[in-house]
């Protein structure tokens, strides 16, 4: 059950999962799809329920014969989700959302995309808005990085939304990190060229800080988000994708694989006291604020 407003919370047996990646990964759909997996384990059925949309968003999608675009909106559109398609982050704040598994509650803590064109100023913000939101809750069961898995070239952007997003999280959270690749149907539910480039900035960060994040098929999970594209765009009565129904069905099967794995490999994990990131944090925030003094001092003498 996906109604988080009906659901009786403890923090003691709740599932803290944050989602972290870079700005058009594809979180919102990633969510979107998660809580249609969770109601119907086959592509038919969801067909022939109703879909369910947690974060509103907008996508645009080509009739094959035509070439004609047309533009898909799922849910109700609000002031926190920017459906412009201008380079800035979907998501503009930490939102939470509950759902209910047997007698468990797993939160999934969705906040601001990593690369926003708005600059570094704005992304140390974003950063912080996470921190703070997060300091709410007493744990993480898991933290999900989420990937594209097509990509060619270390980017600044990927290059900083990697490492940025891991020198956020405490050593101890290492075992809890997660690797979650999108729309990974192109690429054969493989994680691509990305695993070239993520193994390089994994080793640069093992060999600066000597933290060893693990990054194996245990901890990587393959999604592919175009399934419930396909579902929405079906349910808004457009017909011209239903030919390759066969091949969604494959993928929306695949997802829910995945999120069943997902969620057992996050269960088997200790949990990270969110007090061990805080500190951190705080300490690289102090050793900012100290160096600018200790650096006058050191002219004076």
């Amino acid at each position: 059950m996906a109604n988080y407003r009906r659901i009786q919370r403890s923090p003691e047996t709740d599932i803290n999962i944050l989602l972290l990646g870079e700005t058009g990964v594809g979180k919102t759909t990633f969510i979107n799809g998660f809580v249609n997996c969770l109601f119907y384990n086959t592509l038919d059925d969801a067909l022939k329920g109703d879909l369910k949309v947690l974060i509103p968003s907008v996508f645009a999608v080509a009739d094959s014969e035509t070439y004609q675009s047309i533009h898909v909106t799922v849910g109700t559109l609000n002031k926190n989700e920017n459906s412009e398609n201008n380079g800035q982050s979907s998501t503009q704040l930490c939102r939470s959302y509950l759902f209910q598994i047997g007698d468990r509650v797993i939160r999934l803590i969705d906040g601001p995309g990593v690369g926003d064109t708005r600059g570094m100023d704005h992304e140390a913000r974003n950063f912080e808005h996470i921190l703070s939101y997060v300091s709410n809750y007493e744990h993480l069961n898991g933290i999900c990085i989420l990937l594209k898995p097509a990509e060619t070239r270390l980017t600044i952007f990927f290059r900083y939304c990697i490492k940025e997003l891991l020198r956020h999280l405490h050593v101890n959270a290492k075992d809890n990190i997660m690797f979650v690749f999108t729309n990974s149907r192109a690429t054969f539910y493989r994680p691509g060229e990305t695993t070239t480039l993520l193994k390089v900035l994994l080793r640069e960060l093992h060999e600066k800080t000597g933290v060893e994040v693990p990054f194996n098929t245990q901890n990587t999970f393959m999604f592919d988000n175009e399934s419930f594209r396909f579902l929405a765009v079906c349910k808004q009565g457009h017909k011209f994708l239903h030919k390759d129904k066969n091949s969604y069905s494959d993928s929306w099967n695949k997802s829910v694989e995945q999120f069943s794995r997902l969620i057992i490999r996050i269960l088997q994990c200790d949990l990270h006291a969110v007090k061990d990131m805080q500190s951190l944090n705080e300490a690289q925030l102090l050793i900012h604020k100290l160096s600018r003094p200790i650096g006058e001092i050191v002219t004076l003498i």
